[in-house]
């Protein structure tokens, strides 16, 4: 399945953990072009911000499902909130976060891929 992940780059740790275990259960996964760390001033200008915005939400339209990434006090800012209702507006299925997207699984037989 192409899974888009939203939610604050502020979780850093959580997106690349979510990265790795989507991608390493057979998912192709869409993430954000980087990740700025709180603190660290970013050399982003505002027209490269709104492309970034755009080629995110493009990633959703790509996607099969979003996998919304939070912390334990589920924080949703607004620019998530923004990619969740365009992922409803595009009929995507939303998961609340990596642990509640199925796997997908291939065993080999006799030269053939068969999806178990």
């Amino acid at each position: 399945m192409k899974l888009c992940l939203i939610g604050s780059t502020r979780f850093k740790d959580l997106y690349h953990a979510a990265n790795r275990k989507l991608t390493a259960d057979g998912h192709i996964v869409y993430t954000v072009a980087f990740i700025s760390s709180e603190g660290v001033p970013t050399e982003v200008r505002e027209e490269e911000k709104i492309i970034l915005d755009l080629v995110h939400l493009r990633n959703i339209e790509e996607s099969d499902a979003v996998v919304l990434i939070t912390d334990e006090t589920g924080y949703v800012g607004f620019s998530t909130k923004r990619e969740i209702q365009w992922a409803q507006l595009r009929n995507k299925l939303i998961y609340e976060g990596p642990e509640d997207v199925p796997g997908i699984f291939y065993e080999v037989y006799r030269g053939q891929g068969k999806v178990v």
